[in-house]
């Protein structure tokens, strides 16, 4: 097999695999530009906190309140601590 190396996953490639030359975003800009009739809705990871559901930082913080009850069951000020400063919390007591 010639010309051929595995690459990840057992997934063979040639030697002769096109690579694009522009960036995701640019491509995206482009073929939206070529085509007037195309649209897209570009949504952020903050678009559901007004129905409720958490960022991915108040998710750490909501974990981090959890381990610091279950660490430390007799400090009633423990948790509230530890999701107001999880960083410093998590430096204090983690393990990495």
């Amino acid at each position: 097999m010639s010309g051929v190396r595995p690459a990840f996953y057992g997934i063979y490639v040639t030697a002769m695999t096109p690579r694009n030359a522009l960036d995701p975003q640019v491509m995206t800009a482009t073929t939206m530009h070529a085509q007037p009739s195309l649209s897209a809705l570009l949504l952020g990871s903050g678009v559901s906190t007004g129905a409720g559901i958490p960022t991915g930082w108040g998710v750490v913080r909501e974990l981090v309140r959890r381990v610091a009850a279950a660490a430390n069951p007799e400090n009633d000020e423990a948790p509230q601590q530890a999701y107001d400063d999880p960083e410093s919390w998590l430096a204090d007591h983690g393990d990495g």
